[in-house]
């Protein structure tokens, strides 16, 4: 088990500590997060996900979870190797960001300001590669890690179906799904 001192000040034991690689793409007139972990040491990871041993099926366990972004890649290289060598890293003494929760969207910018960081369920839900998908302000986390629809799929999915996209005939007008569907208002 590794220790961790947390940006609050807490110290947690976690059973995995993965270093992560977060790019920023504008595709469409939107910013998109892309997430995955770390190939290699090689690669330019800018954040840290740690992960809490729980026995517990009931995602709220997590609650000891933490993801720290925008750090510099030389930052997490050092959090790394002092993970590896000692089993402790002290994350309190950076000056953080607001901590995030699942509607905020953190300034990421490869390291230049402040990181960020979230806990429990909200870290989980920025992670890559979890369990789960959870789209959060657009951003969905696949199997690969990447924001995209999965690939390898060993189950075809055709997404220009015309049974996904139906017309379920409820009148919901209460429901603004973000498309103009002609209608004036």
């Amino acid at each position: 088990m590794m220790r961790v001192l947390t940006p609050n000040g807490n110290v947690i034991e976690v059973e995995k500590a993965e270093a992560i690689v977060e790019k920023r793409v504008s595709f469409n007139g939107r910013d998109i997060r892309l997430c995955q972990t770390a190939k290699d040491k090689s690669q330019p990871a800018s954040g840290l996900y740690f992960s809490v041993k729980t026995e517990s099926v009931f995602t709220i366990a997590n609650d000891g979870n933490l993801l720290v972004g925008n750090l510099p890649v030389d930052t997490v290289k050092k959090i790394v190797t002092n993970l590896a060598k000692d089993g402790f890293c002290d994350l309190s003494g950076f000056d953080y960001q607001p901590e995030i929760g699942i509607n905020d969207k953190p300034v990421f910018d490869e390291g230049k300001s402040y990181p960020y960081f979230c806990r429990s369920n909200v870290a989980m839900m920025f992670a890559p590669r979890q369990n789960m998908d959870f789209p959060i302000n657009g951003i969905s986390n696949t199997d690969t890690g990447v924001n995209s629809f999965p690939q390898n799929n060993t189950e075809e999915t055709d997404i220009f179906n015309d049974d996904l996209w139906a017309d379920d005939s409820s009148d919901n007008d209460s429901c603004d799904d973000g498309f103009d569907n002609g209608e004036e208002n």
